[in-house]
C-alpha cells in the first residue's frame, strides 16, 4: 500500500481523509476543496482523479460514484472576494483546515493525506501527509479530486446562465484564449479575481462589465 510506505507507524491510523483543491489556477469563480474519508487500508479500482476524465458527463459519472463510495465528504469555497482579500494561499488554507477539522471530529484516528508537496498550515505534521501525485495514487485524493471538480465545474455553468456572453459553461472560469479576449473587450465581473494582473490590468481599460447590475462602486 502506497502510504504505509510513507507513513510511520501506519497502524494508528483508522481512516483517510484524501484532500484536493480545484480552481486555483482560474481567473473567474471560486477556489474549492474537498475532502473525503476512507478506511486506512482502502482499494478501489473505481477511483479515478479529475484528470482522468475525458468529458463532462464521465467525470459526473465519477463523482457520483465517488460519494456514494466514501464514508463522508465535504466541499467548501473561497468566492474570488474572499480570495482578493486575503490571498490565494491564505484562503486555500482556510479551506484545506475547514473540511480537515470537520471531518477529524468525526474520525479523529485519521491520516490527512493532501495532493501537491505542501503540507495544510495549521495542521499537526504528525497526522498529515503531503504527496506528489496523491490524487493518482491514493484513491481517498482521487475521490476528492473528482468530487471537487464536478462541484465547482456545476458551480459556473450555473455562473454561465448569469453571464452567457462569457461561455463559463466551456472555460470553466479559466484563461483560454477565448476568455482571455472576452475579459480585454469587456472588462471584469465581480466574480473574476482582482488578485490576477490581467484581470486587474482589464478593469483599468475597461471598467466593470457593463452586463453585471449588481455592483454600485
Amino acid at each position: 500500500m502506497v502510504l504505509e510506505q510513507h507513513v510511520e507507524n501506519p497502524q494508528r491510523f483508522t481512516h483517510v481523509i484524501g484532500l484536493d483543491e480545484v480552481g486555483w489556477g482560474a481567473i473567474a469563480g471560486p477556489i474549492g476543496v474537498a475532502a473525503v474519508v476512507v478506511p486506512f487500508h482502502f482499494e478501489n479500482p473505481g477511483f479515478k482523479d479529475s484528470k482522468r476524465f475525458s468529458t463532462d458527463k464521465s467525470r459526473l459519472a465519477g463523482a457520483v460514484f465517488a460519494r456514494a463510495n466514501v464514508l463522508a465528504y465535504e466541499v467548501v469555497f473561497a468566492t474570488p472576494e474572499e480570495v482578493n482579500e486575503y490571498g490565494p494561499a491564505s484562503s486555500l488554507g482556510y479551506l484545506q483546515r475547514t473540511v480537515v477539522n470537520k471531518l477529524l471530529a468525526q474520525y479523529p484516528d485519521s491520516l490527512v493525506v493532501v495532493d501537491g508537496n505542501k503540507a495544510v498550515a495549521g495542521l499537526r505534521k504528525s497526522i498529515q501527509l503531503a504527496l506528489p501525485k496523491a490524487d493518482s495514487l491514493v484513491p481517498a485524493v482521487s475521490a476528492a479530486s473528482i468530487i471537487a471538480k464536478v462541484a465547482r465545474d456545476t458551480f459556473m455553468v450555473t455562473l454561465g446562465e448569469q453571464f452567457p456572453d462569457w461561455d463559463f459553461h466551456k472555460n470553466k472560469g479559466y484563461p483560454t484564449p477565448e476568455h482571455g479576449v472576452k475579459l480585454n473587450a469587456m472588462g471584469p465581473t465581480v466574480h473574476h479575481r482582482m488578485n490576477i494582473a490581467m484581470v486587474r490590468e482589464a478593469l483599468e481599460k475597461k471598467g466593470w462589465y457593463e452586463g453585471q447590475s449588481t455592483r454600485n462602486d
